[in-house]
């Protein structure tokens, strides 16, 4: 009810969403009895609904001050114009005044809003709409930064997508295709989707397989040449379009170049087969050396077998000989004149140092064949070290050697084979006798206990041993023979092998500590009780 009257108010809208301009302005106020009738019908609360759906509406006089507005403006600016506006109101105000239309934000309270503001000239007074276009903005902000996202993901994806008519044209290609085929995308669009891409076994991808069946398809393999005549290889994926009546329009879908991928699928079973082949032959090679490392232990075996029964049969007699030769020396059964006592004596040096070699060999073969049994024990150093300087004392005398006793550290105990450990020690003090010339001197120290083992060192001022045999001298049958004095020593050079084995098999060891012109040092290392 306006004025006592009844009166119909209609708004023209445009075409598009937000098309209330200054014609949709003009024309309400026409319908509703001119601007003045217009104004007044600004204040009525019930038209605030009918007149919200224009925005928020304001009229400023030629003075620039508000003439008239709707409950929305006086919401979004109070009882003011705009300072954002102004200048558009003077241009509006001015003789043949300008409509201008601009989008802006504006804050209302704590909340930021988008708005469409057009300012126009209506009978000597500026009109002012402004209509709240936040949902707007923001939902083409968001599908801009959708498109953008996509787009990024396109150009970052190895793949490519592709779409064509219902014709089998292209009509779409990405420019990733360029990456593969290095001709532009744009001079694709327009062939024939077959002219572009065919099928890897041959025939064309728009008369054979799924897309003239109108079937959807995965990983269908395709390859198309590059601007150079190379063929590449891809994979496809597509489905069939069809708009809201069911009509077929064409095909959408993407695809992907696995060159690469299959140049090295190949050359990872040329790889294999190169591989398969190596191992084959390794196979065999191992199989050979199987066989002749297990000859070669058959034979060692035979070896050590054949030393130890020859070793047990020549000790029988031998021990007969050197038994018979201690009888003669000592006359029980009448004297020998000096010719005879010395031949004896030749005899018994000759049949003892026989039984050595043979023991040696004995130990030798029952290290090998690992069958040598040890008794380990606590025994103190003292014990072993005494009784192996009591058997080369007279021997150390008899060449003018002075020998040296150990000045402490004789009661520690150690932990084995006292028989062993005796064999070890006199193996390396009648070594230091042999090789130390007369007026040398020979001796054994034993080291500070530390670690749960003790060293003790056997020493000589003999002429040493050589670089080059400091490695080679603990191995089966190698001797260093350094001087002309050396050589012709006796032995069959086990002893070293065997000592240092012994040794070992007790938890211990024995390295050339050092080794110069002025004599040797060789430690042996066994543990604490």
């Amino acid at each position: 009810m306006f004025g006592g009257r009844q009166m119909k108010v209609e708004l023209a809208t445009g075409d598009t969403a937000y098309d209330v301009d200054r014609r949709a302005f003009s024309a309400a106020v026409q319908r509703v009895g001119g601007l003045e009738t217009f104004i007044g019908l600004l204040d009525d609360p019930a038209l605030a609904p009918l007149f919200a759906r224009l925005g928020a509406l304001a009229l400023v006089d030629p003075t620039g001050r508000l003439k008239a507005c709707t409950t929305a403006y006086r919401e979004l600016a109070g009882e003011t114009v705009l300072a954002a506006v102004k200048p558009a109101v003077i241009d509006a105000l001015a003789p043949g005044g300008r409509r201008s239309v601009r989008r802006d934000s504006i804050g209302i309270g704590s909340d930021r809003r988008h708005v469409r503001i057009e300012v126009f000239p209506i009978e000597g007074l500026a009109g002012i709409v402004i209509q709240d276009v936040t949902a707007e903005t923001l939902a083409l902000a968001k599908a801009h930064r959708e498109r953008q996202r996509g787009d990024d993901i396109i150009r970052a994806s190895t793949d490519w997508i592709w779409e064509t008519d219902r014709q089998g044209q292209v009509s779409y290609l990405s420019d990733q295709i360029v990456r593969s085929l290095a001709v532009p995308a744009p001079l694709l669009l327009g062939n024939r989707f077959d002219e572009v891409i065919q099928l890897a076994e041959g025939g064309s991808i728009l008369a054979t397989g799924p897309m003239p069946a109108l079937q959807a398809f995965r990983d269908l393999a395709v390859q198309a040449r590059d601007a150079r005549g190379t063929a590449h290889h891809f994979v496809l994926s597509g489905v069939p379009v069809y708009d809201e009546a069911g009509t077929f329009k064409g095909y959408r879908g993407t695809g992907s170049d696995v060159t690469d991928k299959l140049a090295a699928e190949a050359q990872t079973r040329r790889y294999r087969m190169e591989l398969e082949s190596t191992l084959a032959t390794l196979r065999a090679r191992n199989d050979d050396l199987q066989k002749a490392v297990q000859d070669a232990q058959a034979a060692t075996r035979a070896k050590s077998e054949f030393l130890a029964m020859m070793s047990h049969e020549l000790r029988t007699p031998l021990n007969a000989i050197i038994g018979f030769s201690e009888v003669m020396t000592l006359a029980l059964f009448g004297p020998l004149n000096a010719r005879y006592l010395d031949y004896v004596n030749d005899i018994l040096r000759s049949g003892r140092h026989l039984l050595a070699l043979i023991n040696d060999i004995l130990d030798f073969a029952r290290i090998e064949n690992q069958t040598l049994r040890l008794h380990t024990e606590a025994v103190t150093i003292g014990e072993v070290v005494n009784d192996a300087l009591t058997l080369v004392e007279m021997k150390a005398a008899e060449k003018g050697l002075d020998l040296v006793r150990p000045a402490g550290f004789m009661d520690v105990r150690i932990s084995a084979d006292p028989t062993r450990a005796l064999q070890i020690i006199e193996n390396l003090l009648s070594n230091a006798l042999k090789f130390t010339p007369p007026g040398g001197r020979i001796g054994i120290e034993v080291g500070q206990p530390a670690e749960g083992r003790v060293r003790l060192v056997v020493w000589d001022t003999g002429s040493g041993v050589p670089a080059e045999k400091r490695q080679a001298i603990f191995e089966m049958f190698e001797q260093a023979h350094v001087s002309a004095f050396a050589r012709g020593q006796e032995g069959l050079g086990l002893g070293l092998s065997i000592a240092r084995a012994l040794a070992r098999r007790m938890g211990g060891d024995l390295v050339l500590e050092s080794s110069n012109d002025s004599g040797s040092r060789f430690a042996v290392i066994l543990p604490l009780a």
